[in-house]
């Protein structure tokens, strides 16, 4: 199994019994918020009001979010059980994900605060975990800025335009950084609305690598994800997010048409195999 980095600084660490299975949770919290260990406990067990689950998986993986007592603030749960055995040689994704996170943050990219870290361990082996985040006050999904009407209603032309070619040069300049998200589908960005600018929130980032080039096979990967999705969005929309995109990264003009080429061959599939075609 592939060891990951030690946390970042002023994380503490917690033992927590389990008398169900006669084993142990070490639960990570922030120095500052040393009362996240019981809150994480119930977290864990699902224990906490106005729990609401968003995903769950067959394999025992999923996310919920809900309110502690005397906060209006959402809380975001995503637990990480092992699929199967190829994850045994992969790093804990939970603990992966607040490293990466922390060196996004030193980039100047923006992610949701991590809260609480929790692992199960067998042989000294993690074998399930999950991770408590903060939720973004005063964002939207990207997603629903395009599709749902209560919340593209927010967006005019002008500023819809404006926000597809800050998003643009928001992926440029993370992969200009080395960064490759691995699942940049609109779901997983956040945007807050700041008068004329607008404010990034990368989340689900355990998928993510720091690499000191991005390659050309990556950047394809993170932006088929944007573009192989249905959204309410025109051809010249689209056009303005990649030139943006271009702007920002300095692309040789053969590797930029060639990735564009590439881009819509793999959105052609998927649209296929979907049947939207």
């Amino acid at each position: 199994m592939k060891r990951c980095k030690p946390l970042p600084d002023g994380w503490i660490k917690t033992v927590m019994p389990v008398p169900e299975n006669r084993g142990a949770l070490s639960i990570y919290t922030l120095e500052k918020a040393p009362q996240w260990t019981e809150w994480a406990y119930r977290f864990w067990k699902g224990d906490v009001p106005g729990k609401e689950t968003i995903k769950e998986h067959d394999w025992g993986g999923y996310v919920y979010r809900a309110r502690l007592d005397e906060e209006t603030r959402l809380y975001y749960c995503k637990r990480f059980s092992i699929r199967n055995l190829r994850f045994l040689h992969k790093p804990p994704r939970a603990r992966y994900t607040i490293v990466h996170e922390a060196k996004m943050r030193d980039f100047g990219f923006r992610t949701p605060k991590a809260v609480a870290l929790i692992e199960s361990r067998r042989m000294g082996v993690v074998v399930d975990s999950a991770l408590v985040t903060e939720g973004v006050s005063q964002a939207f999904r990207m997603f629903d800025l395009f599709n749902k009407d209560e919340v593209s209603n927010l967006l005019d032309k002008k500023k819809r335009r404006a926000l597809l070619r800050a998003f643009g040069k928001e992926v440029g300049r993370l992969h200009s950084a080395g960064f490759y998200h691995g699942d940049m589908h609109w779901g997983n960005v956040l945007c807050r609305m700041e008068k004329d600018r607008f404010l990034f929130f990368w989340t689900d980032n355990e998928r993510g690598r720091e690499l000191k080039n991005v390659p050309f096979r990556l950047r394809v990967d993170d932006l088929n994800q944007v573009n192989k999705y249905r959204h309410r969005m025109s051809r010249t929309d689209r056009l303005r997010m990649w030139r943006a995109y271009l702007e920002e990264t300095h692309l040789p003009e053969q590797e930029a048409n060639r990735m564009l080429k590439r881009i819509l061959e793999r959105s052609l599939y998927f649209w296929k195999k979907k049947g939207w075609l």
